[in-house]
């Protein structure tokens, strides 16, 4: 694999206006952060911090630093100067935000999201944690990538019919 992103990687490089290359590697930090690869075989721009975003969601809802406090001097340690972390609280594999914290106080929400915001790396923002929408009524995954509420109390956004869950509408967590 990685011999395969190295070649993949340099191809790219010779290009005008070289594309990002980001790794979802749903590891753990010592494993993802190999996709960066090395100075003379480069692979991924950017990987994905996965125990980043169970740190941020555990110090949150503990409101302790020190998971989140840990994470992070992991990933100093293994940081590279060619590449930089993809900051996430949760995405289209993982129960969303509002989900994981219903029935905790809003504050715990907006600690998360303001964690995300400033923390070292690029932050991403999975569709709909930005107005705080929890999973759908579907089941498991679809759950998950219902089509974005854009307005209150329906999911239109065009006149096209929405793939799944136009009748399952989520909650939003009150923030």
């Amino acid at each position: 694999t990685h011999e395969f992103w190295s070649e993949f990687s340099a191809a790219l490089e010779s290009d005008e206006n070289p594309p990002l290359l980001v790794g979802e590697a749903g590891a753990e930090l010592d494993i993802a952060a190999t996709y960066f690869g090395q100075e003379s075989a480069k692979e991924m721009g950017m990987v994905f911090d996965f125990d980043g975003a169970s740190a941020m969601l555990q110090s949150t809802l503990s409101e302790k630093t020190t998971p989140l406090r840990q994470a992070w001097c992991k990933r100093w340690a293994q940081s590279v100067p060619w590449g930089t972390w993809g900051t996430f609280l949760s995405n289209h594999d993982q129960d969303r935000v509002a989900t994981v914290m219903q029935g905790e106080p809003p504050r715990r929400l907006k600690t998360a999201a303001a964690l995300l915001l400033l923390s070292p790396g690029t932050p991403w923002i999975y569709y709909g944690e930005e107005i705080g929408a929890t999973n759908g009524n579907s089941w498991g995954d679809m759950g998950r990538r219902e089509p974005m509420h854009w307005n209150p109390g329906n999911s239109e956004f065009s006149a096209a019919e929405p793939w799944t869950g136009s009748e399952d509408q989520p909650a939003y967590a009150s923030v």
